[in-house]
């Protein structure tokens, strides 16, 4: 059976939503169906669903509750009933995999011929993929919207070739290799065969808007399990309805899943939460239309101008300070809305360490830039580009070479003066300078030079000898665990970042290993019997770990969270400051980073061919984001005056 719950973010979901479960979990324990509960929530909403559920079930432990994300529950479903007869590989894979068919069938393509060696348009082409795969979009069904299409257009152009990369890429895993988005069709095909799922009463909350695959999930579970009740954000009585046409659209393809069983629908319209009069009007009246103005006088929030970001991040940073200092708010009762994360998340993170305030940036991290991978990539530029003076100091800065921190700076300051350049002159002992440095200083710079040399010599050749790629990685594997020793390096780093409280950089540390790992052992799978050259070797790697991103957790529980309206997930608190709102920030305006243009996404619209996500649908998950993240507050308890 469907139970679909709606109301406006004034209302306590979470509320209602606990107390219906713990309702439940006492018939579980009474021995009476279902046996368990599962809630599921966004991926990265899981850590604050679980503290939410401490705080108003005011238990210990979760007992017959679990909180999982789609990903998850699929993981378990699987476990529980087989089926993975396939190797998987992720967006990583993909990327690597993409970044070879680009190569190979760049002569067939029409528009984007030579894009092959762009990470930026492997990712973008990665992406359209996954989101094409997640709207159901296969090979037949693009072949028939390209028919349908005029001859010639750009779009039939663009889409010609996304059809040619796609196909490629379908034949490269065909029968041995799952995706992502294909193991979602192996979850769906497993459903009704788990007890876990036959079993459980699920909830489903958290979501602004569902993929087609994922409601194909939905119909699946109101079919098997014991229940399928969703909770959402919406109103169709008020002079802001217009704010939730995403999610009544989603509603509306619910109850068409549900129509041979009765759908029960329920409108919660439980006494606002509101304590400031403030917050409660701009709840009602932020996407109003006409709006109308608050006259009395109001203190709970408060707008400020600054004469650039700088100054904004500054004023924020203060603010933040003079609640903790002196209105006695800890930093887990303030949370940070920033939509310009790029360009303003760098700057928030050196002033708010500047004031001494404790934060947690949350965002996806890129590891490109991560020692142990600019070590991995530079090693391979060494050997390729015949040990240029910028490769050679680029792998040595890292750390992990066999020279001391004085040792280098003197081999490098060396190298510059003398234009030490070229594989040859670093074979070859140094001997420059004999008059001009102390006693003993040619000496040591020999030393580092010969540690250097004979640190790559060996595994240069065995590299270079390796012709496939299974070879060239189990060279590069076996000399990163048993000549550089890169696990215990980077444990021990990981372990020197903690004593030094840098909690964040120790867990991205404690991760930066097995993401390597999994990179290797992907490419392998992948392409590992096709000869490849060096160069050719390091870019596919360098596309593999240009698309891996960390997901991080708080490191401790008093932090101010600082993060974006789609993705940030904050639970009660006291205050929320804003940076940033701009128009075009807040909401943020479209990227235009996709392959496909808004109008041509729109003419597909039109024809009522839906490939992937348009901007518009974009742009409503974005207000409607940003209105929940604003008015949440006003559903909180806001009694300090502040």
């Amino acid at each position: 059976m469907l139970k679909l719950y709606y109301g406006r973010e004034s209302v306590d979901k979470d509320c209602f939503l606990f107390d219906r479960i713990a309702k439940t979990l006492s018939d579980v324990k009474k021995g009476k169906d279902p046996k368990q509960v599962i809630i599921l929530v966004p991926d990265q909403f899981t850590l604050q669903a679980e503290r939410n559920a401490f705080a108003y079930l005011k238990v210990k432990g979760l007992m017959d509750l679990e909180i999982l994300s789609f990903n998850r529950l699929g993981e378990k479903v699987l476990d529980e009933t087989g089926g993975r007869i396939r190797i998987p590989i992720d967006k990583a894979g993909r990327h690597m995999l993409l970044s070879q068919i680009m190569s190979d069938e760049n002569d067939k393509l029409q528009v984007f011929r030579g894009m092959g060696r762009s990470h930026s348009f492997i990712d973008m082409a990665n992406n359209l993929i996954s989101e094409m795969k997640q709207y159901n979009t296969d090979l037949d069904s693009l072949t028939e919207i390209i028919g349908n299409l005029q001859e010639n257009t750009l779009l039939q152009r663009k889409l010609n070739d996304i059809h040619c990369i796609f196909k490629r890429y379908e034949e490269k895993i065909k029968d041995k290799y799952i995706d992502t988005e294909d193991y979602i069709d192996l979850f769906l095909s497993q459903i009704g065969k788990s007890s876990l799922v036959r079993n459980a009463e699920f909830w489903v909350c958290g979501f602004d808007y569902l993929s087609p695959k994922t409601l194909n999930i939905l119909n699946e579970l109101i079919g098997f399990s014991k229940g399928v009740n969703v909770v959402f954000t919406a109103d169709d009585l008020s002079r802001d309805r217009e704010l939730f046409q995403l999610t009544w659209n989603i509603i509306a393809k619910l109850k068409q899943a549900g129509q041979n069983d009765p759908v029960y629908i329920h409108y919660l319209s439980q006494p606002p939460t509101v304590v400031s009069p403030e917050l409660a009007h701009l709840e009602r009246e932020l996407f109003a239309y006409p709006y109308k103005e608050y006259k009395d006088e109001q203190g709970g929030i408060t707008f400020c101008r600054a004469a650039n970001i700088y100054g904004e991040v500054e004023t924020a940073a203060a603010y933040i300070s003079r609640l903790v200092r002196e209105k006695g708010l800890r930093y887990r009762d303030i949370a940070v809305i920033c939509n310009d994360m790029e360009g303003r998340g760098a700057i928030i993170k050196r002033t708010f360490e500047e004031y001494g305030i404790s934060f947690f940036l949350d965002q996806k991290r890129k590891i490109l830039h991560n020692p142990a991978v600019v070590f991995l990539l530079a090693l391979l530029d060494v050997i390729n580009e015949g040990w240029l003076f910028e490769d050679v100091f680029q792998l040595v800065k890292t750390g992990f070479c066999p020279i001391g921190q004085d040792d280098l700076e003197d081999l490098e300051n060396y190298t510059m003066r003398y234009r030490i350049r070229g594989k040859s002159r670093w074979y070859k002992e140094f001997g420059y300078g004999i008059r001009e440095l102390e006693e003993g200083q040619l000496e040591c710079l020999n030393q580092s030079r010969e540690n250097l040399v004979n640190f790559i010599n060996e595994f240069e050749k065995k590299f270079i000898k390796a012709e496939t790629v299974r070879d060239k990685t189990e060279v590069l594997s076996d000399f990163l665990k048993d000549q550089v020793e890169l696990p215990d390096k980077i444990e021990e780093l990981s372990y020197h970042l903690n004593e030094e409280q840098e909690f964040e950089a120790a867990l991205e540390m404690n991760q930066i290993w097995e993401g390597i790992v999994n990179i290797l052992d992907q490419l392998t799978e992948l392409i590992g019997d096709e000869v490849i050259s060096t160069a050719d070797y390091k870019l596919m790697l360098q596309a593999g770990f240009e698309s891996v991103e960390l997901g991080l957790i708080p490191s401790t529980m008093d932090q101010v969270v600082v993060g974006t309206m789609q993705r940030t997930r904050v639970g009660t608190i006291k205050a929320l400051v804003v940076i940033g709102a701009n128009d075009g920030i807040l909401p943020a305006e479209p990227t235009g980073d996709d392959l496909l243009s808004q109008d041509e996404r729109a003419l597909l619209i039109k024809r009522n061919v839906e490939i992937c996500k348009d901007d518009d649908l974009r742009t409503m998950e974005e207000r409607l984001a940003i209105y929940k993240n604003l008015s949440k507050r006003a559903a909180q308890t806001l009694k300090e005056d502040i």
